[in-house]
């Protein structure tokens, strides 16, 4: 067997602590929970009562969206004030998720790139 140089030891011990790394991620990804894509859009609005409203006096009522994409569309969905606080926890999760992706993404690469690297030390032996 031949001997490993401290160069190709060294990228081994890495790569070991990527895939570590990588394996610790995607565990987390199993914990995220429910979510949903999209942002949380507040508008506020006038109501057909003008005379004895305050949205009349300038206070408007304020409603909640989700906004999100449907083949590259933009879509409004209302929520309720008593999901409100559940949606936003949904729509902040989706984020983290997105991060947890990117994250996983840019270390497999990079095993990728260190596996490539080894391979062509070898080979040019």
């Amino acid at each position: 067997m031949p001997r490993k140089t401290s160069h190709s030891y060294r990228l081994e011990r890495n790569t070991r602590w990527l895939i570590r790394r990588r394996d610790g991620l995607l565990r987390r990804l199993g914990r995220i929970g429910p979510f949903v894509d999209g942002s949380i859009y507040r508008m506020g609005r006038t109501c057909g009562n003008k005379e004895h409203c305050q949205c009349s006096r300038g206070k408007k009522h304020v409603s909640s969206y989700l906004m999100f994409k449907v083949r590259q569309k933009s879509r409004t969905l209302y929520i309720p004030v008593d999901l409100l606080g559940e949606v936003l926890t949904y729509s902040k999760r989706y984020r983290s998720l997105k991060e947890l992706i990117r994250q996983i993404c840019d270390v497999q690469k990079e095993i990728v790139r260190r596996h490539v690297q080894e391979k062509a030390r070898h080979h040019h032996r």
